[in-house]
């Protein structure tokens, strides 16, 4: 194979093997090189986030906030949600989130936290309810969960604080055990657009 050096327009100059593929890789080369000189100067792409990032950052919006909507758009419409609201979207939640883990003993944990906050969500609704039902007669107070006599509210007051901390607590395990299973061991969190088959 013959090798010669021959001038291509620029300073630098080129072996050009008598190979004709070898020939066309160099022209091509030269062409690119033309090309990306000329146009683009420096021009990178703008770095994207890792699919493991954006596996696990999905995870956490549609799968562990998502479902804390109804609760948030109360705290805007009142304020604060109410007890029953909070005793009910805690039990939701521990449930949901507990059967999509894969750690038995989180499951069991959620398990227990759902059902105790299943039960405080029928005690506070009857307490309440019982409440508003005595007062209206008397003093012609409404039936809106924020027309609860001030008794009754100081005795489930704790409810609110009980129930956010468990949704939190809740929370903050499973994004670490989410971190692990897609930050880490890179699992995809859907699998949009493939089918099985």
């Amino acid at each position: 194979m013959q090798t010669s050096w021959q001038y291509t327009g620029y300073v630098v100059l080129r072996p050009v093997t008598s190979n004709v593929r070898a020939l066309y890789n160099e022209v091509a080369f030269a062409s690119q090189k033309i090309r990306g000189e000329h146009l683009a100067v420096d021009r990178k792409p703008i770095p994207a986030l890792p699919h493991e990032w954006g596996d696990f950052l999905t995870c956490v919006l549609l799968h562990m906030l998502l479902p804390l909507l109804p609760l948030l758009m109360e705290a805007w419409q009142l304020g604060s949600p109410t007890e029953p609201t909070c005793a009910i979207t805690a039990a939701m939640y521990a449930f949901g989130i507990g059967l999509s883990s894969r750690n038995k003993s989180m499951l069991g944990l959620c398990i227990i936290i759902g059902a105790i906050f299943s039960v405080v969500f029928g005690v506070v609704s009857a307490t309440a309810a019982t409440a508003v039902a005595q007062a209206a007669p008397a003093t012609g107070v409404s039936s809106s969960p924020a027309s609860i006599p001030a008794t009754v509210a100081t005795q489930i007051s704790h409810v609110r604080a009980a129930a956010l901390v468990s949704i939190g607590m809740v929370f903050l395990i499973h994004a670490m055990e989410r971190y692990n299973k897609h930050v880490v061991d890179c699992i995809p969190f859907w699998e949009l657009g493939k089918s099985e088959g």
